[in-house]
């Protein structure tokens, strides 16, 4: 949900903490308030020494709630074709993204007197965001149990809904599942289907059986490693801990200043996460202090 990955967002340049802990299920209140920490409404809210550290989002959550109870309001003319448990979903979605209001300013004059929140951060909907997640999950488990009713319908649309089930089970850690859903596929995306069959089999030790569909993989793509460079680290892999057949593969098919560029960027991604996340824990603590 684009209203989630806002909220996790670290710069103005597009990167964001990883919203993969988010689809396992397993982000907390305590996740959610720290990825909020470096976040404020508008500029009226960096108004202290922090400011410089806090990226305003109110407007771009506020384009995603006006955008998605359209999308929500839409769906009331087939309320006749959908079950009283997907209804309450829909409507307990647009009903929490509409809690708070994303357009206030920071300055309250009262009496002469300015005033302004002691944490300018949105902290405070933690809460709010995780259930949202919650929402979203359950929602997406609904879609994915989607069966096809007959054979008019767009196979592609049955293909993503399966993409989706393997990549929440990989997520979860739910390897086997996840090969399995990939398994019963035969109308996919292959770069998908390889790439994530590589991550599971890899995952669940299964070495020999993973190479084989990266290689796979290597065979129809004609990227280089820098752009697939995301099938080799996520929560459950590093690209510094992998087997060293798998480099071994790469540096077959690509030069080793390929291999070594995407290891490079990997390597600067995961110390933009990293500093985001210290800066997020020292503004944390900052307010914490007041």
């Amino acid at each position: 949900m684009r209203f989630i990955q806002v909220g996790l967002e670290i710069n103005e340049n597009g990167w964001r903490f990883s919203f993969e802990k988010v689809e396992a299920g397993e982000a907390t209140t305590e996740d959610f308030n720290l990825w909020l920490q470096n976040k404020c409404l508008n500029n009226t809210y960096k108004y202290d020494e922090m400011g410089d550290r806090l990226l305003p989002i109110g407007d771009k959550l506020a384009t995603c709630r006006d955008k998605l109870c359209k999308q929500i309001d839409r769906c009331a003319a087939y309320h006749a074709f959908m079950t009283a448990e997907e209804i309450l979903l829909l409507k307990k979605i647009a009903t929490k993204v509409c809690v708070y209001s994303y357009e206030e300013n920071a300055e309250m004059v009262i009496a002469g007197k300015v005033f302004r929140p002691v944490n300018p951060t949105l902290a405070y909907m933690a809460d709010n965001f995780l259930e949202l997640s919650q929402l979203y999950l359950a929602l997406q488990n609904k879609a994915i149990s989607y069966r096809r009713i007959d054979r008019t319908i767009n196979n592609y649309v049955v293909s993503d809904f399966r993409i989706a089930k393997a990549r929440k089970h990989y997520y979860a850690g739910e390897y086997r599942r996840c090969i399995c859903a990939l398994r019963l596929m035969r109308k996919v995306d292959v770069f998908q289907k390889y790439s994530l069959l590589f991550k599971a089999y890899y995952c669940c030790g299964e070495i020999e059986k993973a190479l084989v569909a990266l290689n796979h993989y290597l065979d129809v793509t004609t990227l280089k490693p820098i752009s697939f460079r995301n099938i080799f680290s996520d929560m459950h892999m590093n690209i510094h801990s992998l087997d060293e057949r798998v480099l071994e593969d790469l540096c077959d098919r690509f030069t080793n200043d390929a291999v070594n560029e995407m290891i490079r960027e990997l390597d600067r991604e995961k110390r933009i996460e990293d500093a985001a996340i210290k800066s997020a824990l020292e503004i944390k603590s900052h307010y914490a202090k007041g």
